[in-house]
């Protein structure tokens, strides 16, 4: 009675070090930490390893730098650092613009380097780009002002409105009114219907030449 009421002693922990300075063994009787309890085998652990210096996590120092204040981004692959991102209002990674801040008092942190909201966007952006925001911000407000925002109007329906030039220019800057609506998140509705309804139009002149055909040879074999 008295020894099923007595706490149950726990086997004593292996320890981390080694005399001879080897990788300790944990508990699982695994070299190193690696593993599961379930015997798999994982990636290999170094007890007191430096993980500054652990390869596949470590940061590039010479990496890239912001293109407006061209100082070192804070993110692999990044295009401007945060504090540039958020004044002007674009993406850190891909550059685009993400909000409008022309509106707002930001502060910039209180940075004077980062002094940047009124600085001209071609020093800092390339031409393919300006000319991309450029025609989007068209295309947008042609769409709220015909009241079809969200969809990607065709051609025709472009050059009917006076927009031949927008036609042209977002086939030259996106390659293309479909690879346009794909970059600009728009629904394509309008294309498809204007690419079924042309080839039902081929489709039905082939048939009417197809016809007369037979009746012209029907009516000369007669």
């Amino acid at each position: 009675m008295l020894s099923a009421l007595r706490p149950a002693t726990s086997p004593p922990a292996a320890s981390s070090t080694s005399p001879r300075g080897t990788p300790a063994v944990d508990s699982f009787g695994e070299r190193g930490g690696g593993g599961s309890r379930g015997g798999g085998g994982g990636a290999e652990r170094k007890i007191g390893e430096n993980k500054l210096l652990r390869k596949g996590i470590r940061s590039n120092p010479y990496g890239n730098a912001c293109k407006i204040c061209k100082l070192r981004v804070q993110q692999n692959n990044a295009m401007y650092c945060g504090q540039c991102a958020y004044a002007k209002g674009l993406c850190a990674i891909c550059g685009k613009q993400v909000i409008d801040t022309s509106m707002y008092a930001m502060r910039e942190s209180g940075n004077v380097i980062h002094q940047v909201r009124d600085r001209d966007d071609s020093s800092f952006k390339s031409a393919e780009q300006i000319a991309r925001e450029k025609t989007q911000a068209e295309l947008f407000e042609h769409l709220a002002a015909i009241g079809q925002t969200g969809r990607m109007p065709t051609r025709g329906a472009l050059e009917a409105a006076g927009k031949a030039d927008l036609a042209s220019r977002l086939t030259e800057t996106f390659g293309g009114l479909h690879a346009a609506a794909d970059a600009l998140s728009l629904s394509k509705r309008s294309l498809i219907e204007e690419a079924e309804a042309r080839r039902e139009r081929k489709q039905q002149a082939a048939q009417r030449a197809l016809e007369a055909s037979t009746s012209a040879s029907a009516s000369a074999s007669a």
